[in-house]
Parts: structure tokens; sequence; C-alpha cells
């Protein structure tokens, strides 16, 4: 799927998704969710194909956010979806507003990114102190972020 975005072939994207969704409505399923933000790209178009209704996790979270209160999002997510219109388009809908962190004209400026690290360092570390005294197996973890990829580690349950 992915290689489609990146290549810029979304007629054979929404053909794709469409097959698939198909074939869950044949298998039984009632109704289908898109639970990552990149097929967003082409979720109107994928919705008018489907034979079953399918769920937005950005329509979702745009319920969520009126539901709460507040009227802005703040967005992190992959170089697809920070650049995407999804949620921006699908948010001012509803009179709400999308803030990326750091983007400007489709560039991360280094700041946001250092204090996004640091969170994400500050999350994993809390997670394996409180993790590592009670004693449960470990597993592997990771913190993904589109500029540094991963930070491994092995934490424990």
């Amino acid at each position: 799927m992915l290689g489609l975005v990146g290549a810029g072939e979304f007629d054979e994207l929404i053909a794709y998704l469409a097959f698939e969704v198909s074939r869950l409505a044949k298998a039984g399923a009632e109704v289908a969710a898109f639970a990552s933000n990149t097929p967003h790209l082409v979720f109107e178009e994928v919705r008018q194909r489907s034979p079953i209704p399918l769920i937005s996790i950005v329509e979702a979270t745009r319920h969520d956010l009126e539901e709460r209160g507040p009227r802005r999002l703040g967005l992190v997510g992959t170089p697809f979806t920070m650049q995407g219109s999804f949620y921006p388009r699908v948010f001012a809908e509803r009179g709400l507003d999308v803030i990326p962190p750091g983007l400007v004209k489709g560039i991360i400026r280094p700041e946001p990114r250092e204090r996004l690290l640091g969170i994400a360092r500050s999350l994993k570390e809390q997670h394996e102190s409180t993790r590592s005294s009670s004693g449960a197996r470990s597993c592997r973890s990771s913190f993904v972020t589109p500029a540094t990829r991963e930070f491994p580690s092995s934490t424990p349950l």
C-alpha cells in the first residue's frame, strides 16, 4: 500500500482497498474500519465503492474531540499523514483546527522534533522503570517516528 502511495498510484490504491473491503463483506463483515491514517488519502473514494459501511479513524477522532470540547487537535504522524489534507479537511467541516507540530511548508523543524523525541524517551524510561520491578517477562517494544525511524528497547512487561 505504501508503495502505491509513494508512487502516486491512487487509482490502484482505491481499487486495492475497495477489493479488500469487498472480500471482508463476502466473508461476513457487516462493517469495516480503516485503522491507519494512510488509507484515508482515498477514504471517500473507497467508501463510495464499499458494499458495507466504513469507519474512519479521522472521523472518529473528530467526533471524540467534539464530545470533549477542544477545538484544536495537535497532530503527529507519518509524512503521508502530515502532508495529507484528510485531517484538516474532515476537521474543518465542523469548524475544528488541526495543528501539526513544526510543519512549515512540508519541512519539520528540528526544535519540535527534539521536543517530541524527548517526550518519547521520557515515556520509554517511565515505562521501563515501572515495569522493571514487576518481575514479569520481557518483550521488545519500540517508539517510532518518521524522523528517527525507531528507538528499540527490551521492555519488561
